[in-house]
């Protein structure tokens, strides 16, 4: 059985909270967009032992329900021109990393 190995949040949705997926074992790629706002990691049930990524496309977001225990050990990649990072939420809980230029 194939594995989700990507999500992919479309422009124009302002929050990912809520209940969406049970669980995934596997590595995946959470692609955040710019217009997201606000953040909730109750959407993912996610293995800590796996190599998720998180990459945020705008400006950090809030964090709705910060009930992490089930969020695995997401590395989150976010763009220099955005703000907000500094005082992120999450800043010092998972590894925080500028998306490459190149």
């Amino acid at each position: 059985v194939p594995s989700l190995d990507e999500i992919i949040f479309m422009e124009g949705r302002e929050e990912v909270i809520g209940y969406a997926f049970l669980q995934t074992d596997a590595n995946v790629k959470i692609i955040v967009p710019e217009s997201v706002k606000k953040f909730s990691p109750l959407p993912f049930l996610i293995n800590p032992e796996t190599d998720t990524v998180i990459i945020f496309l705008g400006n950090a977001p809030e964090i709705v329900d910060d009930e992490t225990d089930w969020f695995g050990s997401p590395t989150i990649y976010y763009h220099q021109e955005t703000c907000g990072w500094d005082t992120f939420l999450w800043k010092d809980k998972f590894e925080l990393k500028l998306i490459s230029s190149n």
